[in-house]
């Protein structure tokens, strides 16, 4: 009985760390913060951080070739940072590798850091000479909404 017990206790434990999935992040009751880090490059590529919450806050630092620049609060509200969620699930951003054609010795391409953090975990993936073809579409739809919200 004891073995059957601290089997259970274990399998409760495991479970209970394993917090860093989608439906947790979509449900709205584990907090966490995604980030896009887009860095500079030779020609006119955008340089800003975007970090959204679960409750749909996104804090914009616009810094060179962006619409605005500064820093900024948007209130997009728990759709938007649930809609995010469901993207990011539909290309499967936490099973991505950490790092797609990253070479320090590049100084003219642009790197762009993708953050996915909660109180116990962080995801984080770097491009720079490659990107999955799903991450860039993601960005590229990402870009479109910071334009639409007139920070691009």
């Amino acid at each position: 009985m004891k073995h059957w017990s601290f089997g259970i206790l274990a399998l409760l434990v495991l479970s209970a760390c394993k917090s860093f999935n989608y439906n947790s992040l979509k449900s709205g009751t584990t907090s966490w913060e995604f980030s896009v880090h887009s860095g500079s490059c030779y020609k006119t590529c955008p340089v800003y951080q975007a970090t959204i919450n679960e409750e749909g806050q996104m804090r914009f630092t616009g810094i060179a070739q962006t619409s605005f620049k500064g820093d900024t609060i948007l209130e997009l509200g728990n759709e938007f940072a649930y809609n995010l969620m469901l993207d990011l699930e539909a290309i499967d951003f936490l099973k991505m590798e950490d790092q797609y054609g990253i070479d320090s010795s590049v100084f003219d391409a642009q790197t762009v850091i993708y953050e996915l953090g909660s109180e116990r975990e962080l995801k984080r993936v770097s491009c720079q000479l490659e990107e999955p073809q799903d991450l860039y579409i993601f960005r590229a739809t990402f870009n479109r909404k910071l334009k639409a919200f007139g920070l691009l």
